[in-house]
């Protein structure tokens, strides 16, 4: 047991470094960053710079302790006219424990470590869902597929990219999930415990929606283990929920209120909001929403729901399943389908703000679930399966073509073309393979 555990991530570490070398060679060759630095984007004048001035404060804290002077600046005159580190540098910074590895490298180094950090989120968010995969009973081909899936999406490729922090709920979610599952099969709850502290530490924005999340997985996962129970049941379970959670909060407490009582202070709250547009999103991001589904590209509204191909033949065959097992699913990508599609599910993730899809994340672990449960049966698929799997590439290729005659300034880049070929491709070999005989 021991040696396949070690096999499967051993072939998922060398999966991850193929696909990144053939993702990010175009950084190399054109002498490219990972820091956005168009204009006064976000990446160099906020996330660059924090994280500098971090490794900076680090170094300093420690070599004062190793002098003995045991105090911790909380106060910086650089900042603006003066600011609180721990409120002005946690959404960036500050709390996420990846980040204290920014204390061990000299400044002139500190965009190295800044693209290794990014690399290094990914691969520990691809090494989480392999262990929520096999937790769920998923084989470990599936779960490895279903990890690249994950890692290797539009959210990560365009959000992850440009911010690097936006990687850590890809870490968080599943680890969350896991520890609910181990809660709910009466294990130890030091796991959910730890999650819970470190989503707070590390981002109080990305900890909302990772909350709300969890709750809705909580009460899904509740019915498969609960089945039967009543409502005072119910009632123990959300209550001893509640106890570890709050457990976690009160761990973090120290990091997390600073930064929630400066942000409540923050300018940028309570900006006005337009109620007709939370409605409906323009016609472009519908279109768009066609071209990226498969692949990369940014929809609108920090929308990003491009996967690998391989990833729209599972979805494609989820539809088509007829299973019991399947249907659950089959209804948590149309229900995150459905939300994305309308701007007041935006708005709500958001924080009650302005519409954005940055929970977009949980789109990308539903799709590389479904697909760590289906790729093992792409290889017995049914007739049926077949015919829904090649009219549902078909149907997505009309559309497509639908969408560039519609607005070919939204086309002009050749992805989604490519990306209906590469859906062909991965068909008909999973076609041959299944006449092949392999199981």
């Amino acid at each position: 047991m021991k040696r396949k555990k070690i096999q499967c991530y051993g072939i998922y570490t060398g999966m991850f470094i193929i696909l990144c070398t053939v993702t990010f060679l175009p950084f190399i060759i054109e002498g490219k960053s990972f820091i956005w630095a168009a204009g006064v984007e976000d990446g160099l004048s906020q996330h660059f710079s924090a994280l500098a001035y971090y490794g900076e404060w680090l170094r300093k804290l420690a070599g004062s302790f190793l002098a003995g002077e045991f105090k911790i600046p909380m106060w910086e005159m650089s900042i603006g006219y003066g600011a609180d580190i721990i409120q002005t540098l946690n959404y960036y910074a500050i709390g996420d424990p990846l980040n204290l590895l920014y204390g061990f490298v000299p400044e002139k180094y500190t965009e190295i470590m800044y693209h290794f950090m990014i690399i290094l989120r990914m691969y520990l968010a691809g090494i989480i869902f392999i262990m929520y995969s096999r937790k769920m009973k998923k084989r470990d081909e599936g779960a490895i597929i279903g990890a690249v899936v994950y890692v290797f999406c539009g959210f990560t490729l365009r959000l992850g990219l440009r911010h690097p922090f936006f990687l850590n709920p890809m870490i968080y979610f599943p680890l969350l999930c896991l520890g609910i599952e181990k809660i709910f099969k009466k294990e130890k709850p030091f796991l959910f415990v730890l999650a819970v502290c470190l989503s707070a530490l590390s981002n109080y924005y990305f900890l909302y929606m990772l909350t709300i999340f969890s709750v809705i997985y909580a009460w899904i996962r509740f019915y498969k283990y609960e089945k039967g129970q009543g409502i005072k049941r119910f009632f123990q379970v959300v209550g001893k929920f509640a106890g570890y959670y709050m457990l976690g909060i009160a761990m973090s407490a120290v990091i997390l209120l600073p930064s929630v009582i400066g942000f409540l202070g923050n300018g940028r709250n309570g900006v006005g909001v337009d109620w007709i547009t939370l409605i409906i999103y323009p016609v472009k991001y519908y279109v768009l929403f066609i071209e990226n589904s498969v692949g990369y590209g940014n929809i609108g509204n920090n929308t990003n729901a491009g996967f690998l191909p391989i990833a729209g033949i599972a979805v494609l065959f989820t539809l088509f399943s007829d299973r019991m097992k399947h249907r659950k699913y089959k209804m948590a990508y149309i229900t995150s389908l459905i939300a994305l599609a309308f701007p007041i599910f935006g708005f709500a993730f958001n924080g009650f703000s302005y519409a954005s899809n940055r929970w977009s994340f949980v789109l990308s672990f539903i799709v590389a679930l479904l697909t760590a449960e289906m790729y093992p049966r792409f290889f017995i698929m049914t007739k049926r399966q077949k015919i829904g799997i090649a009219a549902g590439i078909l149907l997505y290729q009309l559309l497509a073509i639908g969408a560039g005659l519609y607005d070919s300034k939204m086309f002009e880049s050749r992805g989604v073309y490519t990306a209906c070929g590469l859906l062909w491709i991965f068909y008909f070999c999973f076609l041959w393979f299944q006449k092949k005989g392999y199981n």
